[in-house]
């Protein structure tokens, strides 16, 4: 019986090639990454437990926006980690599919966290209005990913994750199609505007007393 007709790119196996004498390199990076994501989390969950010990919704909802952040990268990370190690083709697009959802719903979860009141808040810092550059920058970012990335997500949830369709063929059709490096691409590039949208978090964190 011939095998499900994956969309195997040259990429794909010039990456699968590249990979073979990477693998305690990238499995070492890994490793350092999801430590320090974990440490981090656990970092904010004190804080946001001070808050609420102490009352303060402001400081709470910032922590609270931090903390979200967090969460999406390190969950983006264990995602990109495995589907990186996966051997079957399978199981490199179960992952893929798992990162296009958790971006499909965090690019509007993000948007909206740092819409209104999050900008209420900044305005009344003394950095504000460098703060509210930066946050420009990335919003913009954000919303470019979105434009490029959100028709190609928005597929590969409704039809093949969240089973909109219940179409098999189609389902299987939709899934073969995904390209392993394409998955790892656009997973890797949502990570890095998470990263820089962290950075901005700590910058925020340290700019000034919100109650």
């Amino acid at each position: 019986m011939l095998p499900l007709p994956y969309n195997i790119t040259d990429t794909d196996k010039e990456f699968g090639e590249l990979l073979k004498g990477k693998l305690k390199e990238f499995s070492a990076t890994f490793a350092i990454n999801l430590e320090n994501q974990e440490k981090v989390l656990q970092y904010f969950r004190v804080s946001l437990e001070h808050c609420n010990a102490n009352n303060l919704p402001k400081s709470k909802a910032i922590w609270n926006i931090a903390s979200y952040v967090s969460i999406i990268s390190f969950d983006l990370k264990v995602i990109v980690k495995n589907m990186t190690f996966a051997v079957l083709e399978w199981e490199k697009r179960y992952f893929a599919r798992q990162a296009a959802l958790l971006i499909h719903e965090a690019c509007d979860g993000l948007l909206n966290l740092l819409g209104k009141q999050f900008r209420e808040i900044l305005k009344d810092l003394p950095d504000s209005d460098s703060l509210k550059s930066d946050l420009n920058i990335i919003a913009k970012r954000l919303n470019d990913y979105k434009v490029t990335h959100k028709p190609n997500l928005n597929t590969i949830r409704n039809f093949s994750i969240a089973h909109r369709d219940m179409e098999v063929l189609s389902q299987i059709e939709i899934i073969c199609a995904i390209s392993w490096v394409d998955a790892i691409n656009f997973s890797s590039e949502f990570d890095r505007i998470l990263n820089d949208l962290g950075s901005f978090m700590k910058k925020f964190l340290t700019s000034g007393y919100f109650d």
